[in-house]
């Protein structure tokens, strides 16, 4: 074996270490010639006790170019926290992503690096998710990976197909969906406050969300053409917000008499407000609030407990049975294709199917005469 250096630089020294016997070579960087000689005094030294100086070094070298990449438990909820910064994911999905890593990755892998996941570890995962019946948590806890994974393309993704982990899908069951028959909203009409009725009447109107009802401004009221322009929402920290798509953005129709309703609502109104529907302070109001007073509603009302968002049921249903065409529908709704809207609402309540009947009965009679 020989050793011999040579400067790169003013402050760099390349050391090459020869193995005569097989022509290998390995090579070291210091920052002085002084250090350079003492290292050519070490490596003889060492090949003198019998040690293989040329695989030490290159050895060394590997571990020293090798990437240094982080815990799972750090860098997941790292890029989770980078797509909020970029507009790429809301805070509420935030929320969401971070609860299930936390329950169900990093106990797992969380103190594993990056590149040492592998598709067996999420596979596990999966299978305790779904044997606690929590399926609809999968997507959570995989998007923020294959986000990670994406982004990092000099490592293997170990994300990427895992259909064969997958028990029926990654999906819940689909819930049925419910309505409120014409009695029952009546009911639950009478029950509330004045401001939460008509609050309340705008959703079962328009099939508006809680959150966009929310966030209707004075201006997004055109009287002349009896619209609402959904243009943004109130998300789960009382902020202002863009809706969820860019077809969320919107006019949807309101009935004479609802818009009668909204203009004298509006016109007790502080005049410096913007919202239509104001706390009492002047803010966005609060869904945890709201949905109280709603409970204790629908119990004065006689009414089975059921959420808010069961009046956008209430109102797409009726549309639907009543003959206005599905297309129709999925724009007022919002639903970027009306493939979505027609998945979700595929039933045919008793109510819609005696307008229905009366619908049809009305155009046989036509056809008759």
């Amino acid at each position: 074996m020989s050793v011999s250096y040579r400067p790169l630089s003013k402050t760099r020294w390349l050391i090459r270490v020869y193995r005569s016997s097989d022509g290998q070579s390995a090579y070291r960087t210091v920052r002085t010639e002084k250090e350079a000689l003492r290292r050519q005094g070490i490596y003889a030294g060492d090949e003198l006790k019998g040690v293989d100086v040329v695989a030490a070094l290159k050895q060394t070298r590997a571990k020293a170019e090798a990437p240094a990449y982080p815990l799972v438990k750090d860098a997941i909820p790292e890029r989770i926290r980078e797509l909020v910064a970029t507009g790429k994911l809301r805070r509420s999905s935030e929320v969401n992503y971070l609860s299930r890593f936390r329950k169900w990755v990093q106990p797992a892998i969380g103190a594993k690096r990056v590149d040492q996941v592998t598709r067996e570890d999420l596979g596990a995962i999966i299978t305790t998710v779904q044997k606690a019946g929590a399926v609809s948590a999968i997507k959570h806890i995989l998007n923020p990976l294959r986000s990670y994974y994406r982004l990092h393309r000099e490592l293997t993704n170990p994300a990427l197909d895992l259909r064969d982990y997958l028990d029926g899908g990654s999906r819940a069951p689909k819930k049925v969906v419910e309505v409120f028959t014409r009695a029952e909203q009546d009911k639950i009409l009478a029950a509330l406050g004045s401001t939460d009725r008509l609050f309340t009447e705008v959703a079962f109107d328009t099939g508006c969300r809680w959150n966009e009802v929310a966030g209707f401004f004075k201006t997004d009221l055109d009287a002349e053409q009896r619209v609402l322009h959904v243009r943004r929402g109130v998300n789960r920290f009382g902020e202002l917000t863009e809706p969820k798509t860019p077809g969320s953005l919107r006019p949807v129709p309101v009935s004479k008499v609802l818009v009668t309703r909204l203009q004298a609502h509006i016109a007790t109104l502080p005049a410096d407000g913007a919202l239509l529907f104001p706390s009492a302070v002047g803010t966005p109001r609060s869904y945890p609030r709201f949905h109280e007073r709603w409970k204790k509603a629908l119990e004065a009302a006689g009414v089975r407990r059921r959420g808010f968002h069961t009046c956008r049921h209430s109102f797409t249903t009726r549309m639907r049975d009543t003959g206005v065409k599905l297309e129709t529908v999925s724009k007022w709704l919002g639903h970027s294709k009306p493939s979505i809207t027609l998945d979700v609402y595929s039933h045919v309540t008793a109510e819609g199917w005696a307008d229905a009947v009366r619908l049809k009965d009305t155009a046989s009679a036509a056809v008759v005469a």
